[in-house]
């Protein structure tokens, strides 16, 4: 799936995306900008990026999304579960688990404004060198009331670690 611009995607019943993989960026979505507006779940499950954001690539827009669960995604680069360059907000309880990286942010990178809300989940994620659950580049990330739980980072040396969480700055 592909959003640009002020495009919205709204879907009545769960969504899922699953299995994909794309070349650069956001094996189950890429997003310039955008609404993703679900009255179920949304779930990227087991897709691939040979580049950024394995589940989903958010890049230099605003994008919001409702309810999602990122599960079993893999990027060659960073952010297994969700590779995030713009302003990215999650809204109601987000599951963010069993992702890789390669490199840093298993289950989620950014290098722009996250936040995580209240119910959020951050689990078993892996990068194999720092980051595990989540790798913060820059930007402002705000997180409340989530469980980061079992994530894990790989690395050695004095910038590389953090299996929960890995701040660059």
């Amino acid at each position: 799936l592909q959003l640009a611009g002020n495009a919205t995607v709204r879907c009545w019943g769960n969504m899922l995306i699953y299995g994909d993989t794309v070349a650069a960026y956001g094996g189950g979505v890429f997003s310039t900008g955008g609404t993703i507006d679900t009255k179920g779940t949304f779930t990227i499950d087991s897709c691939g990026a040979k580049l950024y954001g394995g589940g989903l690539c958010n890049f230099s827009n605003t994008l919001t999304v409702n309810a999602i669960s990122l599960t079993r995604n893999i990027a060659k680069t960073t952010g297994g579960g969700i590779h995030n360059a713009g302003t990215l907000t999650l809204n109601g309880a987000a599951t963010i688990r069993d992702n890789y990286s390669q490199t840093a942010g298993g289950g989620i990178y950014t290098n722009a404004d996250l936040s995580l809300p209240s119910g959020s989940t951050l689990s078993n994620n892996t990068a194999t060198t720092s980051g595990g659950g989540l790798y913060v580049n820059s930007g402002t990330t705000t997180i409340i009331g989530t469980s980061i739980t079992g994530n894990q980072a790989n690395g050695t040396g004095t910038t590389k670690g953090g299996g929960g969480i890995y701040v660059n700055g």
